[in-house]
């Protein structure tokens, strides 16, 4: 198939018969859709399909949803599998300011703390805040790292994301 519409949902809100909805829709306007592939169950599916413009695709699916919390993107299928997953780590991956955190060992949390929201607000450039706070670091024992780490959470999601990728490389 040419094109793949990817729907998405809060947990548990993608039902199959909200999924036959969008894919009887697509129907209606003239495409040959197929099967959906779920990607994570009542959560997120892909439907393939071809002839139908993704943005026509897009917009009869997001129709179809209607008012159900949940959103569609079609795309052209080639070249979409991606090889590599780039994010952020600290408060996207994980809930938390990992240097910050570090810095609590160190009892600097305070102090780094504010560098890092100085940085965050765009009042320092983040090579500069960076240096500093690692510099307020310096000999710091390696047990506040492994410490830090034992108590880090990641972000309702993150395992998610990250097994769905490399269920896909």
């Amino acid at each position: 198939m040419p094109h793949v519409l990817t729907l998405c949902a809060q947990p548990g809100a993608l039902t199959p018969a909200l999924t036959l909805r969008v894919r009887a829709a697509l129907g209606d306007l003239g495409a040959e859709p197929g099967p959906p592939e779920w990607l994570a169950e009542a959560e997120a599916c892909d439907l393939p399909f071809r002839d139908l413009a993704p943005d026509q695709a897009t917009a009869i699916a997001r129709q179809a949803l209607g008012d159900a919390p949940a959103d569609a993107i079609a795309q052209d299928a080639a070249g979409r599998r991606k090889r590599l997953l780039l994010a952020d780590m600290d408060s996207t991956i994980i809930t938390s300011e990992t240097l910050d955190e570090i810095a609590a060992y160190a009892g600097l949390k305070r102090k780094i703390a504010a560098i890092t929201k100085r940085s965050m607000n765009g009042e320092l450039d983040f090579a500069t805040a960076l240096r500093e706070r690692v510099a307020m670091l310096k000999g710091l024992d390696i047990a506040a790292l492994a410490a830090t780490w034992a108590k880090t959470e990641m972000t309702p999601g993150a395992a998610e994301l990250i097994a769905l990728v490399d269920a896909r490389l």
